[in-house]
């Protein structure tokens, strides 16, 4: 991460108003982080991509956000300082109220299950938010940036199991690729794991992106960086931290398509066994170690827990 001294300058080079006296970094809990952020005085998030491609993404959040705020039931960012390129106009980094609350952690969750009312308020709240961005207009998000598959969705499956062979499995054990073979087949052959449209998508929602205060509603929801239009089940992961019957509550609260219920489940788990390997083969390409060893060792946990 770049010193806090430097990103202050930054921030005060652009926006001459601000005068920043107390950065703090903000941790990244899970595999990623691929921006610097810093909490400004207490009161504002500002994100820095560390990369050209996390900067594209940014211009995507820049465009689309706004609208999504006046959608979504739940506070999301809205950046309030945009810092751009004088040459090209491109976002440079962006700054945004903090939304409170912290993450809705497996362990948090857990402390709510004595209280209905407050389990309910928030199925509520994540199954309206879901529903507002899952039927956010497709056409003004590609407009925006968003990336879109180039296929119908089993072939995009199809070509995701075809690049794992490729990339991924020199690097796997024999179970845990005869393991994944199964699950791709199970997935593919069932013509009802496709009964629903592509959406547009969070693309990383799990525990750590929703926000809530202690036995209270949800605050909020953050990290967009990964928006995408594709399958909205991938944005249900957050099952297996919260439990089955939550899950089927936020079902209940979520007016967006989603074909047989039991078929929605069913790929919401196909989606969420596959983060292990996905983490795998981010180590791969970005070669770090520590992301090949934990997308490995969250592989073999799903292949002991939840076998195909």
């Amino acid at each position: 991460m770049r010193a806090p001294s430097d990103l202050a300058a930054l921030i005060r080079r652009h926006f001459p108003a601000l005068d920043p006296r107390r950065l703090e970094a903000l941790p990244h809990v899970r595999w990623g982080g691929d921006s610097d952020a810093v909490l400004v005085d207490g009161a504002l998030v500002f994100r820095f991509p560390r990369s050209e491609e996390v900067a594209r993404g940014l211009a995507v959040e820049v465009c689309l956000l706004p609208d999504l705020a006046e959608r979504a039931p739940l506070p999301i960012p809205r950046f309030r300082y945009v810092a751009r390129d004088g040459a090209t106009g491109a976002p440079l980094f962006v700054g945004y109220p903090l939304i409170p609350g912290a993450p809705l952690t497996a362990a948090r969750f857990a402390a709510l299950a004595g209280d209905p009312a407050a389990v309910e308020r928030a199925a509520a709240g994540l199954g309206g938010f879901l529903a507002a961005l899952h039927r956010f207009p497709v056409a003004r998000a590609r407009a925006c940036g968003v990336p879109a598959p180039g296929h119908p969705p089993r072939e995009e499956v199809a070509a995701r199991h075809a690049a794992l062979r490729e990339r991924v499995y020199p690097v796997l054990a024999r179970d845990e690729r005869a393991y994944l073979d199964r699950l791709f087949a199970a997935y593919l052959g069932d013509p009802a794991h496709f009964g629903w449209p592509p959406a547009v998508c969070h693309g990383d929602l799990t525990s750590d992106h929703i926000l809530a205060a202690d036995k209270s509603a949800l605050t909020g929801i953050i990290d967009f960086g990964d928006l995408r239009i594709g399958d909205p089940a991938g944005d249900f992961v957050w099952r297996f931290e919260y439990g089955d019957a939550f899950f089927r509550r936020v079902l209940a609260h979520y007016a967006a398509p989603v074909g047989d219920p039991d078929a929605f489940a069913r790929v919401v788990g196909f989606r969420w066994r596959l983060m292990g390997v996905s983490q795998l083969g981010y180590g791969l390409a970005t070669g770090s170690a520590a992301d090949v060893e934990e997308g490995r060792a969250a592989l073999r946990a799903r292949l002991r827990d939840y076998p195909v």
